[in-house]
């Protein structure tokens, strides 16, 4: 999660002043891939904190709640910016959340599974090809 939450600070940054378009097309993906990464990490963190499968429940909601609520105040507070800042502060919002992240993350739970088996690159390699086809198709 450390790992995504940094990646996608630093791609907001890098947005926010964009010297050219092409730069600015770059950052945007890396912060889709970035983004990405945060909510299968969550998950695992609160499957390991939350035990109780009731606690579990009620922390997925939360999490649910301020996602939407995120996604319902995320279009008008970016007109707000973009009316009284630069088109660049749009980026920046991200960069202060992103920093009180990573100075909280090491007090969460490393989420850790003994009993995985090691990454199977050949199934990954099949899975990756098989998306990419279905995406070229349609």
């Amino acid at each position: 999660m450390a790992i995504g939450v940094s990646l996608f600070g630093l791609a907001s940054f890098v947005a926010a002043f964009s010297p050219n378009p092409e730069t600015l097309i770059v950052m945007r993906g890396l912060l889709g891939a970035a983004g990405a990464t945060l909510m299968p990490a969550s998950y695992a963190i609160m499957r390991t904190t939350f035990r109780d499968r009731k606690q579990l429940t009620v922390a997925i909601a939360v999490q649910m709640s301020a996602f939407t609520a995120g996604m319902a105040l995320g279009t008008p507070m970016a007109g707000l910016l973009l009316e009284f800042f630069w088109w660049g502060a749009v980026f920046l919002v991200n960069v202060p959340v992103a920093a009180l992240t990573l100075t909280m993350a090491p007090l969460l739970p490393e989420p850790r599974d003994e009993t995985a088996r090691p990454l199977d690159l050949w199934s990954v390699a099949l899975s990756l090809g098989g998306i990419i086809a279905v995406i070229f198709g349609l």
